[in-house]
C-alpha cells in the first residue's frame, strides 16, 4: 500500500526551517522633470540646489536648476553640450563643447569653454575659452583639472590662472577621480588610465580588450573602479574593472556596449550601462541588475547626483530627469508586493516542471509555461527546490 504524503504537515515542516531572508533590490525611477532639450549629460548638487546641464546638436546647451520645489532655466551657454558640472573653491564649474560629432569618422569638434557660477553674485560667466571642447573635470590637491577632447590636453587651474598640465596622445579625456592620494584620468578613444602623483604623469593601465574606451571612474570601498566601452559593434562587452592598489581585475561583465556611469549612493556603488541600458548595484551578495531602463524610457542614464538624500538620474535624449527610490524585496516575494504568501506559491506552481532555454541541451527552446520569475534557485528549472524556497519564507514581510 502506498503511503500518501500530507501536504500541510510538509509545509509546516518547511516553516520551521526559516532562518535569514535573502533579498532582492529594485531601483524605481520617478519622472520629475522633462528638459526636452537634448540629453542631460551632467548633474550636480550645489548651493542647496540641483543643477542639470544639457546637450543638443543644433542648439545652445542649457543649465536647469531645481530648488527643491520648482525647476527653472538658469543659464544658456554658447556651445551645444555641457558635459560636466563640478564644485571647486565655493563655485560651480561647467565644461562645454560645441557641435560634437562622433560619427562618422573623422571626429570633428569645435571650440569649448569652462564656465563658472558664483553663488554670491548669482551669475554665470566664462572662466576660460579653449580651442577644443572640454569634457572631464576633477579636483585634486586644491586645483581644478580639465580634460580636453581629441587634442588630449589636461589643463590645471590653481585659482588664478590656467595652464597645460599634461599632453596625452590625441584622445578624449572624459573623467577624473582621486584614489590613494593620486589623480587618475580616463580617456575614451583608444582608452587608457593615466595617473598623477603630484609630480609626474604616466600611463598606468589600458583595458585588455583594446581599443575599448574608458568612460567613468569611481572610488568605492578602498578600490578604484573603471567603466569601459566596446568600440567593436559586433562584440558588445562593456566591462567594469577594479584596481585594489596592486592589480587590476574584472568586477562586472555585461552584454551592453558600455559601463557608462558610476556613482555612490546609500553606501552602495551603482553602475549604469547603455545598449542595452541597465542600472546595477554592488551589494553584499555581489552585482545585481536593479533597473531595466526599457521599463521607463528606451535610452541610457548619462548623469547622476545626490540631492537632499535622493539619487537623481539624467537621461540621454530627450533629456529627462528621474528621482530614484531603492526598494528591497525578499527573493521569494515573486510578485514584489512586500510579503511572501499563497500568490508567490501559485507563481511557482503554475510554472512547475518547466525549464528555460538551452536546457537540457544547447539550442533547446524554453518550456511553454516557463517563467523565469518562478526559478528562484536560478538553475533553469522550476521544481521542488523553488517551491521549497518560497515555502520556507511563507508569511514573512519586509
Amino acid at each position: 500500500m502506498k503511503r500518501k504524503v500530507a501536504l500541510i504537515p510538509f509545509l509546516a515542516f518547511l516553516m520551521l526551517l526559516r532562518i535569514c531572508v535573502s533579498v532582492d533590490f529594485k531601483l524605481v525611477l520617478n519622472l520629475v522633470y522633462k528638459t526636452d532639450h537634448g540629453g542631460v549629460y551632467s548633474l550636480a548638487a550645489f548651493d542647496n540646489r540641483l543643477f542639470a546641464g544639457t546637450g543638443v546638436h543644433d542648439d545652445q546647451a542649457k543649465i536647469f536648476v531645481y530648488d527643491g520645489v520648482n525647476w527653472s532655466l538658469d543659464f544658456q551657454v554658447e556651445e551645444t553640450h555641457i558635459w560636466n558640472l563640478v564644485e571647486y573653491d565655493g563655485k560651480l564649474y561647467a565644461s562645454t563643447m560645441d557641435k560634437y560629432v562622433a560619427e562618422p569618422e573623422p571626429h570633428t569638434v569645435q571650440a569649448g569653454a569652462i564656465y563658472v557660477y558664483d553663488p554670491i553674485a548669482d551669475e554665470w560667466r566664462v572662466a576660460y575659452n579653449m580651442d577644443y571642447g572640454v569634457v572631464g573635470l576633477g579636483v585634486y590637491n586644491g586645483k581644478l583639472y580639465a580634460g580636453v577632447s581629441f587634442d588630449g590636453l589636461i589643463y590645471v587651474y590653481d585659482g588664478v590662472s590656467w595652464k597645460v598640465a599634461y599632453d596625452v596622445d590625441p584622445s578624449h579625456i572624459v573623467c577624473f577621480s582621486v584614489y590613494d592620494g593620486k589623480l587618475y584620468a580616463g580617456t575614451e578613444f583608444y582608452g587608457a588610465v593615466y595617473v598623477y602623483d603630484g609630480v609626474f604623469w604616466k600611463e598606468t593601465w589600458r583595458p585588455p580588450a583594446s581599443p575599448n574606451g574608458v568612460e567613468c571612474l569611481a572610488v568605492y570601498d578602498g578600490k578604484l573602479y573603471v567603466g569601459t566601452s566596446s568600440q567593436d559593434p559586433e562584440h558588445p562587452e562593456g566591462t567594469l574593472y577594479v584596481f585594489d592598489g596592486t592589480e587590476w581585475n574584472v568586477a562586472l561583465e555585461t552584454s551592453s556596449y558600455a559601463v557608462w556611469r558610476l556613482t555612490i549612493y546609500d553606501d552602495m556603488l551603482f553602475a549604469t550601462t547603455w545598449d542595452p541600458a541597465f542600472i546595477y548595484v554592488l551589494n553584499d551578495s555581489g552585482w545585481e541588475a536593479v533597473c531595466d531602463l526599457d521599463d521607463y524610457i528606451p535610452v541610457h542614464i548619462d548623469s547622476f547626483a545626490v540631492y537632499n538624500d535622493t539619487l537623481y538620474a539624467g537621461t540621454a535624449v530627450p533629456g529627462w530627469i528621474y528621482a530614484t527610490q531603492l526598494r528591497i524585496y525578499m527573493e521569494t516575494d515573486l510578485n514584489k508586493d512586500g510579503k511572501v504568501n499563497i500568490q508567490d506559491l501559485f507563481i511557482v506552481a503554475k510554472a512547475f516542471g518547466s525549464h528555460g532555454p538551452d536546457i537540457p541541451n544547447p539550442g533547446d527552446l524554453a518550456s511553454e509555461k516557463w517563467n523565469p520569475v518562478a526559478d528562484v534557485t536560478k538553475d533553469g528549472w522550476v521544481n521542488i527546490r523553488d517551491l521549497y524556497e518560497v515555502a520556507k519564507d511563507y508569511g514573512k514581510t519586509l
